[in-house]
């Protein structure tokens, strides 16, 4: 086989014009991808950047591309290679050397990362304290103003019930009017029972208890009212009748 001299130069430029992974003397490549750990896709727009590790400084940087791509032109040397996302930049080290490509990927979540953010923006911690005021207001409302407006509530149910039993006092001539200041009585007894309850004289079981004894009464009494009033009414009936 004979070799055609008349096409090596012509070979030697096509050689020479293919794209090869290569860096200028004396220097090194770092590149990567940037992937979302949850969900696969490639990040873009990415600020990543290479801190020489000796001196603490800069020295390259580079923004990812659609397919989250980076690539930065470095001297050999050790770097901390960072990704400038949240608080808590993801980051790794590495070592490069005179005309080495060294590949260095991320995945990072996203997820993580923006819930994150939330927690540190000032408005979200701005709705937690305004939250947290307004659950101290409820609680305070709720041991304080709550039992004072109920307290208030009992007096001036009490102050009534007084004046009822009062004038049961002056006008308890037949039965059914004993039965209604006995009626009094007992609401005004219920009335005690709580306000003591509210000023905390007394603990729940008892409360309940003593509450529970009083309705009892107060029912049997209202039957009887409820059937004495029955009578008078079939009684009047009968004399309208005649």
């Amino acid at each position: 086989m004979k070799l055609n001299f008349g096409r090596v130069p012509l070979l030697l430029a096509v050689v020479l014009l293919m794209p090869l992974p290569v860096v200028a003397a004396g220097t090194a490549s770092i590149d990567g991808h940037i992937i979302d750990k949850d969900t696969g896709k490639h990040l873009a727009g990415l600020l990543v950047e290479a801190i020489n590790v000796s001196d603490g400084k800069t020295v390259a940087s580079s923004i990812t591309d659609e397919s989250g791509y980076y690539s930065m032109n470095v001297s050999p040397g050790n770097y901390d290679v960072f990704v400038r996302i949240g608080e808590k930049q993801p980051s790794q080290s590495l070592f490069v050397q005179t005309g080495q490509i060294q590949s260095l990927d991320f995945k990072i979540s996203m997820k993580s990362i923006s819930e994150q953010q939330m927690t540190q923006s000032p408005l979200f911690w701005a709705q937690i304290i305004l939250a947290g005021f307004i659950l101290l207001i409820i609680i305070i409302d709720q041991l304080f103003f709550k039992r004072k407006r109920i307290l208030s509530d009992l007096a001036a149910e009490r102050s009534r019930l007084e004046v009822e039993l009062k004038k049961g006092d002056e006008t308890s001539r037949d039965e059914i009017s004993k039965l209604k200041k006995d009626k009094s009585q007992l609401e005004y007894m219920i009335n005690l029972t709580r306000t003591k309850y509210h000023e905390r004289s007394i603990n729940e079981e008892s409360f309940r208890e003593i509450i529970r004894d009083y309705q009892e009464k107060l029912i049997e009494v209202e039957a009887k009212m409820a059937a004495l009033e029955s009578e008078k009414k079939e009684g009047t009936a009968a004399q309208e009748r005649k």
